[in-house]
């Protein structure tokens, strides 16, 4: 999908959960790269992109700029940048599911397309033969078919395992350490990142992230959550 995005606009910008894989994938796919991110000389790179956004988007393309979202000015850079280059296929960009917004003055609309990425299916990371899709069932295709019985302590273990793909090679007794930290550094640093003005409880959030996962398949209410 990202490289049917880059021959049909300037720009590709891959939004997703953090660890799904998102710079891996776009590095695969770039010439070149830069990393807002990079700690290296106390954090030059993020320093250069506040001072001169349009300079980073110079090099080999596609060009990679990963972790945009730290300088948001980079977006319009990028925008400018296609406008005048006419090209497609120029810039792949990085970020969070909930880029911050606020100090973005254009939406780059005909310029920057977005793509979605998720973790990995279990097709994905071979735990599944995907014999059955769910696509043909919703449309109505239903075909008998052989497959592998799959335990009770087997669910159970790609649940907690989740799909990231750095966690799929990680031995079963161990895999639910790193989504635990996980989930644990969403609700204690990443929430208060976003530029919604709230200000969140980190105990209050786990607990209702408890309260949904007791509650997974049910119609329980918003006041009983």
């Amino acid at each position: 999908m990202i490289e049917e995005y880059l021959q049909i606009s300037g720009a590709v910008c891959v939004e997703g959960p953090k660890w799904c894989g998102k710079t891996w994938t776009s590095s695969y796919h770039a010439n070149s790269e830069f990393l807002v991110g990079d700690p290296n000389n106390n954090f030059s790179s993020r320093q250069l992109a506040e001072l001169n956004p349009s300079m980073i988007l110079q090099g080999d393309t596609p060009r990679m700029i990963d972790d945009w979202q730290e300088v948001p000015a980079i977006w319009d850079a990028v925008r400018a940048e296609i406008d005048k280059r006419h090209k497609k296929g120029q810039i792949i960009l990085t970020g969070s599911s909930t880029p911050r917004t606020k100090g973005i003055m254009h939406s780059g609309t005909g310029r920057i397309i977005s793509l979605r990425m998720n973790t990995m299916s279990l097709y994905e990371s071979g735990d599944s033969s995907g014999t059955v899709s769910l696509k043909e069932l919703c449309r109505g295709k239903l075909e008998m078919q052989m497959v592998k019985e799959a335990t009770l302590e087997e669910l159970a273990c790609y649940i907690v395992r989740g799909g990231f793909p750095e966690n799929v090679s990680v031995p079963k007794d161990k895999a639910h350490i790193m989504p635990r930290a996980y989930m644990d550094g969403v609700a204690k640093e990443d929430l208060n990142k976003l530029d919604d003005g709230t200000e969140y409880n980190s105990a209050k959030v786990l607990l209702l992230l408890r309260s949904l996962a007791r509650n997974e398949s049910t119609t329980v209410s918003d006041s009983s959550l």
